[in-house]
């Protein structure tokens, strides 16, 4: 099903890179995907419930309460998101990387604009450190797992190789989340 969302913002991102958009997408995006803070906003939240409803003939006291909320009461919000992710069944390690693909993509333009390649080795380093280094991550840090000096890592050419690996990553992810989408 398909929902008419804001114009900008991380929501956006995820529609236009045609990833699904559920009520867990929005859990995730409500608590802060790894160590990231909260994604969304009670109105990003109620734009989509608002949406759902108008897509639907289910009536829903959850997301009525969720359209009524001033957002204030941040457990609250949550809790009512985790009893409409609990009936949506969704894969909620799906939606972790739906998210970090999001944020990285969004990080990856911003570092990709600054044209600065220490600001960019440092950016992405503390990416992956919001998500723990999982292991399959593009991302190489200076003497964690390898013998990379200081002088051998932040450099230019390292700095391309990093972004290189980072685009390739994101297109085999992209294309994994689609497949994993589809079973969904």
């Amino acid at each position: 099903m398909e929902y008419l969302l804001p114009h900008e913002g991380h929501l956006k991102n995820f529609q236009t890179e045609q990833l699904a958009i559920n009520w867990c997408t929005l859990l995730l995006g409500w608590i802060g995907p790894g160590h990231f803070e909260s994604q969304l906003s009670i109105s990003d939240l109620q734009e989509f419930a608002k949406a759902w409803l108008m897509m639907t003939d289910e009536n829903n006291d959850l997301v009525t309460d969720l359209i009524l909320s001033d957002g204030q009461d941040f457990l609250s919000v949550k809790e009512i998101l985790e009893a409409l992710c609990k009936k949506n069944k969704s894969d909620f390690v799906l939606e972790v990387r739906k998210w970090r693909y999001i944020l990285l993509k969004e990080c990856f333009e911003k570092i990709v604009r600054s044209n600065d390649y220490l600001y960019g080795l440092l950016e992405l380093t503390d990416f992956w450190l919001m998500f723990d280094f999982p292991d399959d991550s593009p991302h190489v840090v200076q003497g964690r797992e390898n013998t990379l000096s200081p002088t051998d890592y932040y450099t230019e050419d390292n700095f391309k190789k990093l972004i290189n690996r980072h685009k390739q990553w994101l297109q085999k992810e992209l294309e994994a989340i689609y497949k994993l989408q589809i079973v969904e």
